[in-house]
């Protein structure tokens, strides 16, 4: 509580005029000017501060903010104080949450694909989701094309072990997995790089001379300028090269028919048709559907085949043990029927449709009691 105190000096009683004087010219102890008043602590009340940005730029994150339990001082400055000192009921929210934008959903876009070198590259660049196969000392690049997530976070494994980075192994700032002059005794295996949840692998293989050569026959014609007969016909079309993102043509690769899956009967038969980018270096081999979607039309891989019917013999029940048809003593024989039908509608057909090593017997020994030596004469001479 503040009071005004003054020492004066009263010069006119009528006019009522005073003078000031200074403290020491009055009477003292000098009258209290200030002095306290509600001399108990003032009720603590809970006080907050401004709510943070939210913990996540997309996605559910959270807000925060400080909330503390203050007292006011006789200065009237606020201190912090313990919690029990405010009303539990009352306490603010400290925290809440928030949602800026949905997050993008993190997706890891793989190339189904056969890579298979045929001469010396000093660097090939793949994609996860090929099956590579590569000539020693060749330089690899590895991408692993993500979206949703910094490219920075994906992590690679070989053989499902963390790779260890290196001179010769590294993990650009892009992502990408670079390896300087590849071994085979080093580098063979299964890679796989990590996003989030999300994963996708990229095998790696070392070609040998024998590999080569088989599948440089395969396609002979077409390292030599020509095509397939279905491209001849005007089946043909171009996309663009992963390998160096030149515009190439697509072609048909179409195999020789098998044999037929059965000897007898109607089977099928089948051939290979890849849909493949051929050049003297290297080919790539994707699924039939990009030379489909390229307008390209694929033909059958799978037909009927049919041979001769398919047989089997047929046997009716054996016949009694003949009485008068003897081969020794004691033993006759017994015969039934046996012919040769379709295995479908059991029609008979020539025996020569049946196959005869496995023919059953027609007819076999049974004992006969009958069948004993007896004398036999003729006529007397003259």
């Amino acid at each position: 509580m503040i009071r005004d105190v003054r020492c004066i000096q009263q010069v006119d009683v009528v006019l009522d005029r005073v003078l000031n004087l200074p403290d020491v010219m009055c009477e003292h102890p000098i009258p209290l000017r200030v002095r306290e008043c509600n001399t108990q602590l003032c009720p603590a009340n809970w006080a907050s501060g401004f709510w943070s940005e939210c913990s996540v730029t997309c996605g559910h994150g959270v807000e925060l903010r400080p909330v503390v339990c203050q007292r006011v001082t006789t200065d009237g400055e606020p201190v912090d104080v313990d919690e029990y000192h405010c009303p539990p009921g009352e306490k603010p929210e400290a925290e809440r949450p928030c949602n800026v934008t949905a997050c993008p959903e993190v997706q890891i876009k793989e190339k189904h694909m056969k890579f298979f070198q045929i001469n010396k590259l000093d660097k090939v660049r793949l994609v996860v989701g090929t099956d590579a196969a590569i000539l020693p000392g060749t330089s690899v690049i590895i991408k692993c094309p993500v979206t949703g997530m910094n490219r920075k976070k994906v992590e690679w494994l070989k053989d499902e072990r963390p790779i260890r980075q290196g001179h010769r192994v590294t993990v650009s700032t892009r992502g990408n997995l670079r390896i300087r002059r590849s071994r085979p005794d080093k580098d063979t295996g299964t890679y796989t790089c990590i996003a989030e949840h999300k994963r996708a692998s990229l095998q790696i293989a070392f070609s040998d001379l024998y590999a080569i050569i088989q599948e440089t026959l395969q396609r002979e014609k077409y390292l030599l300028g020509f095509l397939a007969d279905e491209a001849k016909n005007g089946n043909l079309s171009t996309t663009i090269d992963p390998f160096d993102k030149q515009k190439r043509p697509l072609q048909l690769v179409v195999g020789n028919w098998s044999t037929c899956s059965t000897t007898c009967g109607t089977g099928v038969q089948k051939r290979k048709i890849s849909c493949e980018i051929i050049t003297n270096n290297y080919f790539e081999v994707f699924q039939l559907k990009t030379c489909k979607h390229a307008g390209i039309k694929i033909p059958a891989a799978v037909e009927k085949c049919s041979a001769s019917p398919c047989t089997r013999w047929v046997m009716k029940d054996w016949s009694p043990c003949l009485e008068h048809k003897c081969v020794k003593e004691g033993f006759s024989y017994k015969t039934r029927t046996v012919a040769c039908a379709t295995e479908s509608s059991s029609k008979l057909v020539s025996e020569k449709l049946c196959d005869p090593t496995s023919r059953p017997l027609s007819k076999k020994e049974c004992r006969n009691p009958s069948c004993r030596p007896l004398w036999n004469t003729s006529h007397w001479s003259e």
